[in-house]
């Protein structure tokens, strides 16, 4: 009888290791896709902010340098610090107002639909902060280089800094719930892109110095 007991708090001690480890496993397992859609997201808010400006560079361009950031809004980091900064903040609501679609379909729970993140309640939010306007560097080939130039054609670079979030979809007047399910499921990655827009026509002159 001793050594049934002692086989049976073995079986006991694997099977509670067991259960363990698969938890532990399953964790792992969903905070790696979430971090993986994560990353895609912000991806994809790159690559709108670029299809946005190839769309219309001019009224981009135009914005950047009248921009005046609202008091302790997060968008454009540092604007007031940096002499003559540029920058233009876009949103996720703005690009898809202006595409006239969702970027990101979200699932139904009630119908068991999956949306573009799969079946889980989750949300996906993301900013794009457009800085740093400048002529490019190196210039591209056919491009204006001094006022006296015939060819009227310019192109600038600008940098895209992207945040793209994860949440999941809570009640917001349930404030005790949002902390609790933004501290433990939220997930938040950025990605930064330099890019050239252009051509432009009647650019600003641009020195010959390299």
């Amino acid at each position: 009888m001793l050594i049934v007991f002692l086989v049976l708090m073995m079986l006991a001690g694997v099977g509670a290791y067991a259960a363990h480890s698969s938890t532990v496993s399953t964790a792992v397992a969903g905070s790696s896709k979430q971090l993986s859609q994560t990353r895609y997201v912000t991806e994809y808010a790159v690559m709108n902010a670029m299809a946005a400006l190839a769309r219309d560079p001019q009224r981009y361009v135009n914005q950047m340098p009248q921009y005046a950031p609202a008091a302790n809004d997060p968008k454009c980091y540092g604007f007031a610090l940096v002499p003559n900064a540029t920058c233009y903040p876009m949103g996720i609501k703005q690009l898809e107002d202006e595409a006239g679609t969702p970027l990101i379909v979200p699932a139904d729970s009630v119908a068991n639909i999956p949306g573009g993140l799969g079946p889980a309640s989750i949300e996906a939010d993301f900013n794009i902060d457009l800085t740093d306007l400048m002529p490019a560097s190196p210039p591209v080939p056919g491009e204006a280089l001094n006022a006296e130039s015939p060819v009227k054609l310019g192109y600038l670079a600008v940098t895209l800094t992207a945040i793209g979030q994860l949440r999941p979809v809570v009640d917001p007047s349930d404030t005790a719930a949002v902390a609790k399910e933004l501290a433990a499921s939220a997930s938040v990655q950025a990605w930064r892109a330099h890019v050239v827009v252009g051509p432009l026509t009647n650019p600003a002159p641009r020195p010959l110095t390299p």
